[in-house]
């Protein structure tokens, strides 16, 4: 079943008879103030508007929204009851009637492509000119031969009109583009099995090519968005020299090959410099290692956020304020399109993509003090194996009130020295088991990057 944001929805999307005819079936089922309100604001005439508002203050004299614009239109409300009397029976809502010149089966078709709505505002006649006997500006579906020489109309040579000569297509049924006979070049519509010049079948004939759509010259509803005829000789032009041609190239075919290659050389040097490695010895020339303990102190700390405030808080402020930003809805941006559709006719689009504005949020910040556990210090011990590796002291107390510490994470790193060739050292992080068991002047093989010379600690291997 339908509801009223369906045909708000609608309303929202361009379609205003869609969104009437909803809230028709909504009204003759289960009617409402709301209802008949929101009927009042897609309806056009005053008269319609004020029946609208009327019903919905018989359903509700207290809802406002109908009061206040009954009122707007210069209608004295009914007085505030504290009850509600519907009417016995409801008027049907206004009929909408489009103008006698766009009424056809695509007007008022809405279509999305992308963040854009599309709505069919009408369907006009292309234009052509006869290039035999020179008249200009025929229609493209009613003159399908020239009504002074009997030519017969070339499908290339049609043309957009400007707006004050376009002539609408009543009773508008689109079939497809039209098509050319593959036997005497006549133009046929699009469902045509047979040509009605020479009768030859049209099941291989080609549809003829459609005219690139264009768009108005600025925001519609302006007077610089109206379109111009079409200029034909600057189309025919364009399509006969618009493209320059291409200059011949006297570069050998093989150069690109050779700039190919070379640009794959660069990349597999960059890469083998990258991972390139090369083995190496050396032997165990020191030790050192180190241990730290992060001490961590319990203090009062300043906090906030959206309340409420944590359970813990005190000394707790509120203060409404804005808290981020979010996108709405500020109108839309339009201009209209035109479509040839390659049958004679051409379909006038309203675009419209929904423009959007910031818009800032509000809400209460909570700004409190609690008392947390946070990082304050960190003890350290280093050495070498000469000293056994001991954790730091830390001197923490161990209560529970302010001004209190206590040990947090604790880490410990045990690296070994290498003297490698020609007295280069390395210094790599091991396990502590290995660090223990190494002794000075133990020799391993290892490997080292050629760009860089760094030593790989991963390739670190014990001789013998």
């Amino acid at each position: 079943m339908a509801t009223l944001n369906d045909a708000r929805t609608a309303l929202a999307a361009g379609d205003k008879p869609g969104a009437l005819q909803l809230v028709d079936q909504l009204l003759t089922e289960s009617p409402s103030a709301e209802g008949w309100t929101f009927a009042a604001e897609i309806v056009e005439a005053s008269a319609d508007k004020i029946k609208c508002l009327t019903q919905a203050l018989a359903l509700d004299p207290n809802y406002e929204p109908a009061r206040t614009l009954l009122s707007s239109l210069g209608q004295l409300p009914p007085p505030r009851t504290s009850g509600a009397t519907a009417l016995p029976s409801a008027p049907p809502l206004p009929t909408l009637e489009l103008p006698e010149a766009e009424q056809n089966e695509d007007t008022d078709k809405v279509r999305r492509e992308g963040d854009a709505i599309i709505r069919v505002e009408g369907v006009y006649e292309m234009l052509w000119d006869c290039k035999f006997c020179g008249t200009k500006k025929l229609l493209g579906k009613t003159h399908k031969f020239c009504p002074v020489c009997g030519a017969q109309q070339d499908a290339s040579w049609r043309y957009y009109p400007s707006d004050a000569e376009r002539v609408a297509v009543k009773d508008h049924k689109f079939v497809g583009a039209d098509k050319v006979c593959p036997n005497c070049s006549s133009l046929n519509t699009a469902d045509t099995e047979f040509c009605t010049r020479c009768g030859a079948p049209q099941s291989a004939a080609s549809s003829v090519k459609a005219q690139a759509a264009r768009m108005s010259g600025g925001m519609s509803g302006t007077p610089g968005a109206a379109f111009l005829t079409e200029d034909l000789d600057a189309r025919q032009m364009a399509e006969k020299y618009g493209k320059p041609a291409q200059p011949v190239s006297t570069r050998p075919k093989w150069v690109p090959y050779v700039i190919g290659a070379v640009v794959l050389g660069i990349i597999a040097f960059a890469l083998f410099a990258i991972f390139a490695k090369r083995e190496e010895s050396g032997y165990v020339s020191g030790f050192d290692w180190e241990r730290t303990i992060d001490v961590e102190r319990y203090a009062a700390v300043s906090g906030s956020q959206i309340c409420p405030a944590p359970a813990d808080a005190y000394a707790v402020t509120r203060n409404y304020e804005q808290v981020g930003t979010r996108q709405v809805p500020d109108g839309e941006s339009c201009t209209t399109r035109q479509v040839d559709r390659g049958d004679g006719s051409f379909s006038s689009e309203r675009v419209c993509t929904t423009k959007y504005r910031s818009e800032p949020v509000y809400d209460y910040v909570c700004y409190f003090t609690v008392n947390r556990w946070g990082y304050s210090r960190t003890s350290r011990a280093e050495g070498t194996k000469a000293v056994a590796p001991a954790w730091p002291a830390t001197n923490v107390s161990g209560c529970l009130t302010l001004g209190c510490e206590r040990e947090g994470t604790r880490r410990e790193v045990y690296n070994v020295t290498i003297t490698g060739d020609g007295d280069k050292t390395y210094t790599c992080a091991v396990p502590f088991a290995t660090w223990q068991d190494t002794q000075l002047e133990s020799t391993f093989t290892f490997k080292v990057r050629i760009i860089g010379g760094g030593i790989d600690c991963g390739t670190l291997q014990p001789n013998g």
